[in-house]
């Protein structure tokens, strides 16, 4: 697996586990995405793809982060974090949002997820030549 797909899957277990808490802030470090599928990251791996989340406005990081640790206190998503998992218009569904986000994250919206990365990376890429 090359780095840029575990950073692929780490952007996908990052929006996951945001989702997983709703719209509240919480902390966020690499130890919040490790599974046995996804090993720990290192924290500079780790603050790199978060800084570049919260660059591309997925993300919002208001608190003051411990780069060292890779730790980022009040992590939450922005809309266009919502809209990335499909959340932009859950009323629609007669869900609120905060029901939508409460359910656990699917494999569809991790494909949703992995599908938008792509197509920005593919975007970027495209743009360099």
């Amino acid at each position: 697996m090359s780095k840029l797909d575990d950073h692929r899957r780490a952007i996908a277990d990052i929006l996951a586990y945001l989702a997983s808490h709703g719209l509240a802030g919480t902390v966020l470090g690499p130890d919040h995405i490790a599974s046995a599928d996804s090993p720990k990251m290192r924290g500079d791996d780790f603050v790199d793809i978060v800084r570049w989340l919260e660059n591309e406005g997925v993300i919002r990081v208001p608190g003051r982060p411990s780069l060292a640790n890779g730790w980022f206190p009040k992590a939450q998503l922005t809309a266009v974090g919502l809209q990335i998992l499909g959340l932009e218009s859950p009323t629609s569904k007669g869900q609120s949002i905060e029901t939508t986000l409460a359910e656990p994250a699917s494999p569809e919206t991790r494909t949703k997820i992995g599908e938008f990365i792509g197509s920005v990376l593919g975007g970027f890429f495209n743009s360099q030549k």
